[in-house]
């Protein structure tokens, strides 16, 4: 039975594209408790298995976001398409390549005393999900596109600009991004413009809200189908976990 109805969601489904951004900022893991981020691991590829069983046709590919770079982490390689790929594979991939940015260092600096550390090379990482959307919408050209970016660390202000220029391009070529934050008690300026720009969610997730996180990215991937029609958003704009009031607009230097 259970198989008979993912081959008809399958079926039916429209298909899409989802980039997941991934903050893989080992200063900010390493504050939290050593179960946060495999619990959140865990999360992702159950995601993933759901969101591939939704249609044959979608495809994902997940980024890592570290200080110093950002990577490919699915699929292996670059050249390989993003379409579904056994449990375990997925799993050993990403394992791997979560820990490899995660055993990198951070950029080498001599910051003052008080310094913040630096946050993860988000516009690196946008920019990387933004090219593999369209290397799999020119393969595909109906794949519905969607980013995702699960951030944990604080604003890094030198990649404010570069954020949101990616998002005017993303929103030019209908590509809606997700934010979601695990650390609740930060705000986003750069985020909240991106998800702002490009019709799509913005997001704080406590502790409770990320140990369901799997069944909170199926009902967003859910309500946004075939276009981005004011309907759609205001259907999307109803799962907002909390209000965060006006789009600040100020451009950080």
């Amino acid at each position: 039975m259970a198989s008979a109805v993912a081959r008809t969601v399958g079926s039916t489904a429209t298909p899409s594209v989802l980039a997941i951004v991934l903050d893989c900022n080992p200063v900010e893991w390493a504050r939290r408790a050593d179960e946060d981020l495999p619990a959140l691991l865990e999360q992702l590829l159950m995601f993933a298995n759901a969101y591939w069983m939704l249609s044959s046709a979608n495809r994902l590919i997940v980024i890592g976001a570290h200080p110093g770079t950002a990577w490919l982490i699915w699929p292996e390689a670059p050249e390989h398409a993003a379409e579904p790929a056994p449990p375990h594979r997925l799993r050993h991939a990403l394992a791997r390549g979560v820990e490899a940015l995660l055993d990198l260092d951070p950029p080498s600096e001599s910051p003052g005393a008080g310094a913040s550390p630096r946050g993860p090379q988000l516009a690196a990482a946008l920019s990387l999900a933004t090219l593999r959307i369209a290397r799999a919408r020119r393969e595909q050209p109906l794949l519905q596109p969607r980013i995702l970016v699960l951030h944990a660390s604080a604003d890094e202000p030198s990649e404010h600009l570069r954020i949101v220029d990616l998002a005017f391009g993303n929103a030019k070529f209908d590509v809606v991004a997700d934010v979601v934050l695990l650390q609740p008690q930060r705000d986003s300026l750069a985020l909240q413009q991106l998800s702002h720009l490009t019709g799509g969610l913005y997001l704080s997730a406590d502790a409770r809200s990320r140990a369901r996180l799997v069944f909170f990215i199926l009902i967003i991937l859910h309500m946004y189908r075939s276009s981005r029609c004011s309907s759609s958003r205001t259907s999307r704009a109803g799962l907002s976990a909390e209000e965060h009031g006006r789009v600040e607009f100020l451009i950080c230097k």
